[in-house]
């Protein structure tokens, strides 16, 4: 079978060679199945991928924009989605597990992938134990970060409960860029001030981007 008749053919080739042999475009087209009489399911992957600026972004289409394109009915549409968020959780299943917390890197390799598809802030707290055993992971809040909706008491609420000896917080920058804004800044402080007045320190404030964190800790901000 000739190359260009195999890549019309995703299926035959995933057969013969496994379907790690299959492009990115061959995949999308597997799970397409079939296509218009105006473009094949390959020619209607090319066109999603090409669009979306490839492979990478794809999981940031949502239901409404995979249906947009003529041929993409919303079972396919589906179906794609399924496919993303399985690669999703087979992934994050693969995460090292957070036992100890010795160091902002270990907070970063513990959430980054969690936070890498998120296309908003999440603010994140881990309570801990006095040895820096992970006892409660939580996330306070979704949205951009904001001193009159990020309030300490629910923060501390949480650590009361479970009766944690102490906390790091933790959100991502959707941007990829770690640096911390004002209200960072300011969030930061106001939880280590609640920190020390009800003696659960705030260890840490871990900015996660893209391949890159911010730590207070290491910046001696706090």
């Amino acid at each position: 079978m000739k190359i260009k008749e195999l890549a019309e053919k995703p299926r035959e080739k995933a057969l013969m060679n496994g379907v790690s042999s299959l492009t990115d475009t061959e995949l999308l087209s597997l799970l397409i199945e079939s296509g218009t009489r105006q473009a094949s399911a390959f020619e209607l992957a090319m066109s999603i991928l090409s669009n979306c600026q490839g492979i990478s972004h794809l999981s940031e289409l949502s239901l409404a924009a995979l249906t947009s394109y003529p041929g993409i009915k919303e079972a396919r549409a589906l179906r794609i989605l399924a496919a993303i968020e399985l690669a999703k959780r087979v992934s994050f299943s693969k995460e090292k597990k957070l036992h100890k917390v010795e160091s902002a890197s270990d907070v970063c390799q513990y959430l980054a992938k969690s936070f890498q598809f998120e296309k908003q802030e999440h603010f994140v707290a881990l309570y801990l134990d006095i040895k820096h055993q992970l006892l409660r992971q939580k996330t306070i809040f979704v949205g951009s970060l904001d001193c009159s909706i990020v309030h300490p008491r629910e923060v501390f609420k949480e650590a009361l409960e479970i009766s944690a000896a102490c906390l790091i917080i933790v959100h991502n920058h959707p941007s990829g860029d770690p640096t911390p804004s004002p209200q960072d800044n300011d969030i930061t402080q106001m939880i280590a001030e609640t920190g020390r007045i009800m003696q659960i320190p705030l260890l840490d404030h871990v900015i996660i981007g893209d391949r890159q964190y911010f730590s207070f800790r290491e910046a001696d901000l706090l």
